[in-house]
């Protein structure tokens, strides 16, 4: 079985359908730096004997400095993030989806991936994101009929990957 795709993807389709792929993605990781240093050094001023301690003072030096590296890390990979796509050229995309591989072709390259690489598949109404290690192929969802999601998800599942959403 053979399925194909058409479609001129814009920058602000991929950058709407990453940022809300790399905000999940990244939501809890970034609070768990931001959030539990936070609270620790929040409950660490609240208690008289750390205050004034010499410990307390490297103890909430410490943790402020990983909430700030966490937050000023998050800010980067924000400001990086809005950087990818400095063109607002439009690109034609064509994806050829088959039993073994997908098959994607721009103007600017044309690749073929086996099934196996794809480690997980995120679904969301910005865009269905196949995600491999160092690749993700964005298909925008209004192109994908039953049957292809269908299809796409049974892929995935055949390869041991993870669904999300």
């Amino acid at each position: 079985m053979e399925y194909k795709i058409e479609f001129s993807g814009s920058p602000q389709f991929f950058k709407k359908a990453s940022k809300s792929y790399w905000l999940h993605a990244c939501w809890k990781s970034y609070f768990l730096y931001i959030g539990v240093p936070t609270v620790t050094l929040a409950l660490c001023l609240t208690d008289q004997e750390i205050i004034a301690s010499r410990t307390g003072d490297l103890v909430m030096g410490f943790l402020a400095g990983i909430a700030a590296f966490a937050l000023f890390s998050f800010l980067f990979q924000l400001s990086r993030f809005y950087k990818t796509y400095p063109d607002e050229k439009s690109h034609d995309f064509v994806y050829r989806i088959t039993d073994e591989e997908v098959w994607l072709q721009t103007e600017l390259i044309t690749s073929t991936y086996k099934w196996k690489v794809f480690k997980k598949l995120w679904r969301s109404p910005n865009g269905w994101m196949l995600i491999a290690s160092t690749r993700v192929l964005v298909i925008p969802p209004e192109t994908l009929n039953d049957e292809l999601k269908k299809f796409i998800t049974q892929k995935i599942i055949e390869v041991d990957g993870k669904i999300v959403r």
